[in-house]
């Protein structure tokens, strides 16, 4: 994905970084929903205390 990232970014003349972000995360979400609500794989349910103490944690 970095090298993608890099290509995107590089090649195309691209400017805007943080929508091409924004979209690769969209992206990543649809995409593990759609798996889930498939059967595909399972998802755990996201624990807000634990994202918060990560963001803390992280700052």
């Amino acid at each position: 994905m970095i090298l993608l990232n890099k290509m995107a970014l590089s090649s195309f003349d691209f400017k805007s970084i943080n929508s091409l972000l924004f979209f690769q995360c969209v992206l990543s979400v649809a995409l593990a929903q759609t798996c889930s609500a498939a059967g595909l794989v399972a998802v755990a349910p996201l624990n807000i205390k634990a994202l918060f103490v990560g963001m803390i944690g992280t700052s």
